[in-house]
């Protein structure tokens, strides 16, 4: 095998984000004419990636949740900080998964006044899909991609 076609076959499993991506470069290295050490090493570096997606599986679905959400918003959902201290945790955990889904938009934090409460300020949290993060919950919805 050529090296060029080596390194691209090597970043495209690095770019796999699917199960059924993986599955069809396993397909085309099963396919392609090579020695057995890149064989080796391909097939090496295509259980690395597999494993990597199972072991995100969780946070993929979290993050599944939180885009599906916005996405209904129409691409922008603002969330603000609850009042009752009892719930402030569980708006803290959504905030936290907003801040690590940045391929798929923005987010910003920002202080508000209290309408509610003259002179105390909360958290408002504003979260906007890009394009792709649109199109990404949308194949999602549409079944052609195995994510969680």
């Amino acid at each position: 095998m050529d090296a060029e076609t080596y390194i691209k076959l090597t970043d495209e499993i690095a770019a796999a984000d699917t199960h059924a991506i993986l599955e069809r470069l396993r397909e085309r290295i099963r396919q392609t004419d090579m020695n057995p050490l890149e064989r080796q090493a391909l097939e090496r570096v295509l259980r690395s990636r597999s494993d990597a997606l199972r072991l995100v599986g969780a946070a993929a679905t979290e993050q599944r949740v939180l885009l599906d959400r916005i996405h209904d918003a129409g691409g922008r959902l603002t969330l603000e900080a609850p009042g009752d201290n009892a719930e402030y945790p569980a708006f803290r955990d959504v905030v936290e998964s907003l801040l690590t889904m940045t391929a798929h938009g923005y987010v910003i934090c920002e202080a508000t006044t209290d309408p509610v409460r003259p002179g105390r300020t909360y958290l408002r949290v504003v979260a906007t899909l890009t394009h792709a993060g649109r199109e990404s919950v949308e194949r999602w919805r549409a079944g052609s991609d195995d994510r969680p």
